[in-house]
């Protein structure tokens, strides 16, 4: 039987990754992801790029915005293991995405099935779990917004929790620790948040045990102690990640993270009805009309799950679990209700996860739960044909009403399904009921949709009744084709809707334009900026590709400097666009203007050259003073000419002297993390960088540290005396090599920990 059932399973996955993965080796190929356009391929492309040819971190980039902290700012998944080693390896950065994915729903399912054997479950039992958690909404759609830091978190999870399991069991520290290790890898792959409500539910785990199994004091303490040093081990081995991301929060937007933004992306519980017809809010992108502003992913996990809780309380051995699993699914399923959730305003006041917006992300952990819990139904179905229980499944009552009402709900399916005028009517209520407007258009094409899923329903739900009740009357003398029919089944359910999640395209689609303005701005002096406001480099960051430095940006914790001048409009005034290096301008509009050049009309676009953009070093030889950045801002709004002045928070020793500010300026070296210049100046000033502040640069003056300060409101500045002043700006990665090192001196201790134990 063991053998049948893992041939059953590899057919499947074979099966599984022709259908969705045929494409995958079609050269220009990439399996397509929002933000694995925008956001990750870019950025891992110049990350490769600065670990090759300058041989350090990528810890800087200056192509977006004025700058930002590349490892710093969690977008960019460098330290994991396996997006640290295809920074090695000759494979084209497109091609590892599709890999990378495969490997982690792979290891979503074995994660689940170890957990469930750990539980005592049935061969056939855990390897349905594992299915039924790779197929789910989770692991496959998230694929289609390039989420795979969540991707990866969640393939951990099941580990997580068969560590913890097996250390409770075993009473060994070491299982702890190797949580501790996945919990790290949760935090290196970015997936923070997901760790962070893994973490949640692991402590109410181990509350769960000590209340129900732990009757001890000694071993109390003992197992919350092993779970004190797991979070200890998931913080070093991760701090590679863990203290540069936790550094970077307080110079993001999120350093002011109103209410608002704390409750964005919670779940409306109305949309509850897509755990079972997937397609009633219209799935995805421009179908899709229910509550979030846009959507592309599902949290659907198919029909069958569901219905195999139905047995998850029968059988005493297992029945407190599937209580504990049941409050648990509850709690994070009213949790992901966020704003619509009374209990969800706690947690903007508990530290670390009030840094969390997307309060659906706890359907993560309802996932995990809810797949557990129906593991444990089918398990228990399974052991009552078997006869291996004393308590049977009441086979004349309990199934009896189940089989009542399911066919009162399949009743009524079948005349919503068939009525298009009381369907379309349902759909309006509820339209009325989110207060959405002009969506009743769309349901002429959606109610094909609605009623795809709602034949699909019914036909699960009655082959489940149909195949439960041979199981109950033991007409059935073969459990592996019970096991097959259930497999077969729940693929047929939810790869109909995986499928439209899984999308290989052509790259050269998303970068055609690249080349265009390489070859534009070949011959143009190096150190500019752009302002973009056509649509021909889309999606955004494409510029990065292009090695052009850009005004703009797309990015998850845009800093908070620039983030302030976007909310106050102030790049709407140009002056202060000048002072920030934007010499050029591609706009669809004719600007009329003596201070603009046009350098290009075609295909669409308009280039246009500001001849009075600042370069990007500017020296000062006089100081501005202001007490607080809203009067700052307000003095940006306003400005009518480029100041002459730099503009300061800073009490700064600066006196005016007469004549003329002249100064000259040579770059001397100039990469992602160190810029040197050798300015020479007639008087003491401010020598102006028109990068992003951030405390982690550190200045030197004629080899003597100086003191970086804010200047302009979001760039940095140093003060030089009168002369000639060699000065280095540098990228300082202390900070990097300290984790660097606490995280290798944990890695031995669990190695030598790992060697004991074998």
């Amino acid at each position: 039987m063991k053998n049948k059932n893992f041939v059953l399973f590899f057919i499947i996955i074979i099966f599984f990754f022709l259908f969705f993965f045929n494409q995958a080796f079609e050269k220009d190929n990439i399996l397509f992801g929002s933000d694995t356009i925008s956001i990750s391929y870019p950025f891992k492309i110049f990350a490769k790029e600065v670990f090759l040819k300058y041989h350090t971190l990528p810890v800087w980039m200056s192509h977006i915005f004025f700058g930002i902290p590349l490892i710093d700012s969690t977008n960019l998944i460098f330290f994991y293991p396996t997006d640290f080693i295809f920074y090695f390896l000759p494979v084209p950065v497109e091609k590892t995405y599709f890999v990378d994915f495969l490997i982690h729903l792979l290891l979503a399912f074995l994660g689940m099935y170890l957990f469930l054997k750990i539980l005592e479950l049935k061969e056939e039992s855990a390897i349905l779990g594992g299915l039924f958690y790779l197929f789910s909404g989770i692991m496959v759609s998230f694929a289609y917004v390039g989420h795979f830091g969540n991707i990866k978190a969640a393939a951990l999870i099941p580990f997580i929790f068969y560590f913890i399991k097996k250390g409770l069991k075993e009473e060994k520290l070491f299982y702890f620790l190797t949580a501790g290790l996945f919990f790290g890898l949760q935090i290196l792959a970015i997936g923070m948040q997901i760790m962070a409500y893994t973490y949640l539910i692991v402590f109410f785990y181990l509350i769960y045990e000590v209340f129900f199994n732990i009757k001890d004091k000694q071993k109390i303490v003992k197992f919350f102690s092993f779970f004190l040093i797991t979070t200890i081990v998931a913080i070093c081995l991760s701090a590679l990640q863990f203290f540069q991301s936790s550094g970077y929060t307080g110079y993001s937007w999120r350093a002011n993270f109103k209410y608002e933004n704390f409750i964005s992306w919670s779940f409306h519980p109305i949309e509850i009805i897509t755990f079972f017809l997937p397609q009633f809010f219209g799935l995805k992108d421009a179908t899709y009309w229910g509550d979030y502003g846009f959507n592309q992913t599902t949290y659907y996990i198919g029909v069958l799950p569901f219905l195999f809780i139905l047995f998850s309380f029968k059988i005493k051995k297992y029945k407190n679990y599937s209580i504990f699993l049941s409050f648990m699914s509850l709690l994070f399923l009213f949790l992901s209700y966020g704003g619509y959730c009374f209990l969800y305003k706690i947690f903007y006041y508990i530290p670390v996860f009030n840094n969390f917006r997307n309060p659906s992300r706890f359907l993560y952990i309802f996932t995990f739960t809810l797949i557990t819990l129906s593991a444990i139904g089918f398990n228990n179905l399974l052991l009552n044909y078997e006869n291996k229980i004393s308590e049977d499944i009441n086979k004349k009552n309990k199934f009896f009403y189940f089989i009542v009402a399911s066919g009162i709900i399949i009743f009524f399916l079948i005349l919503i399904g068939t009525n298009e005028r009381i369907l379309q009517n349902l759909l309006i209520a509820i339209n009325n009921l989110l207060k959405r407007h002009s969506v009743e258009d769309k349901f002429v094409s959606l109610l094909p949709m609605i009623k795809n899923d709602i034949f699909v329903f019914i036909f699960v739900i009655s082959i489940f009744i149909l195949i439960t009740y041979l199981i109950l009357q033991k007409k059935i003398k073969n459990i592996f084709i019970v096991f097959s029919i259930f497999i077969l089944l729940h693929c047929f359910d939810v790869l109909r809707i995986e499928k439209n999640f899984i999308l290989f395209t052509d790259l050269k689609q998303f970068t055609f334009s690249c080349q265009f303005f390489e070859k534009f701005f070949k011959e143009e002096k190096p150190f500019f900026r752009i302002a973009n406001f056509s649509n021909i480099w889309y999606p955004p960051n494409m510029n990065i590709l292009s090695k052009i430095d850009s005004i703009s940006g797309y990015h998850g914790l845009v800093p908070d400097k620039y983030y302030k001048l976007l909310e106050n409009q102030i790049f709407n005034n140009v002056f202060v666009n000048n002072i920030f290096n934007v010499k050029y301008y591609i706009i669809n509009n004719e600007i009329n203007s003596p201070d603009f050049i046009k350098l290009y009309d075609g295909n669409g676009i308009k280039i246009y050259k500001n001849k009075n953009a600042k370069e990007r070093f500017i020296f000062y030889d006089k100081i501005r003073k202001f007490d607080d950045e809203k009067t700052m801002l307000g003095y940006l709004k306003q400005l009518k000419k480029e100041p002459d002045e730099a503009l300061v928070f800073d009490d700064i020793n600066l006196k005016q002297e007469e004549g003329l500010n002249k100064y000259s300026i040579e770059i001397v070296k100039y990469m992602p993390h160190q810029i040197d210049l050798k300015v020479n100046t007639e008087k003491k000033g401010i020598l102006f960088i028109s990068n992003m502040y951030y405390p982690q640069w550190l200045a030197k003056i004629n080899n003597k540290p100086t003191k970086i300060y804010e200047v302009n409101f979001a760039g940095m500045g140093v003060l030089l005396e009168k002369g000639e002043n060699n000065v280095k700006f540098i990228y300082d990665i202390k900070k990097i090599i300290i984790s660097l090192f606490i995280t290798i001196f944990t890695l031995l201790i669990y190695i030598f920990v790992l060697i004991k134990n074998i």
